[in-house]
């Protein structure tokens, strides 16, 4: 059985901040001279604090979520993912600034329709229908 939690996440690796913690205790002997390496560390201390294995673990860890963050913000910044508020932007404008097609060809059918009619009655109205039928197909098109 894997060590592992829901997440992926080693069981024996501590939080972020229980590492970052492990890691600021470290430096600090270090700076009062205590020791230069893990191994004057546990020869100083007989049963260390933090022994070589758990300091090196919390390193990994620290090192590992880093890379992740580091992922993360290159996504976020190529385009590849999006904020909450982003989607909802993205979503708003679509709405706003977009028209559906279905409802182009909605449009288009029935103002077919109209045009038929206003033939057969010879009116000015058939030639401004067409007009707006045309933009309407181009407007399909892409173009």
């Amino acid at each position: 059985m894997e060590n592992k939690d829901w997440n992926g996440s080693d069981k024996n690796v501590g939080s972020i901040e229980e590492d970052i913690k492990i890691l600021e205790d470290y430096i600090e002997l270090i700076k009062k001279g205590y020791c230069e390496d893990c191994n004057e560390l546990c020869n100083i201390y007989g049963t260390p604090t933090y022994p070589a294995k758990k300091i090196s673990k919390a390193l990994e860890h620290l090192i590992k979520a880093y890379k992740e963050l580091e992922e993360k913000i290159r996504q976020f910044y190529n385009g590849e993912i999006y904020t909450a508020k982003q989607l909802k932007q993205l979503e708003e404008n679509q709405n706003k600034y977009f028209i559906n097609k279905e409802v182009i060809k909605e449009k288009l059918e029935e103002l077919r329709e109209q045009y038929k009619i206003a033939l057969e009655e010879n009116s000015i109205k058939a030639f401004i229908l067409k007009c707006q039928i045309e933009i309407l197909e181009k407007l399909l098109e892409g173009k």
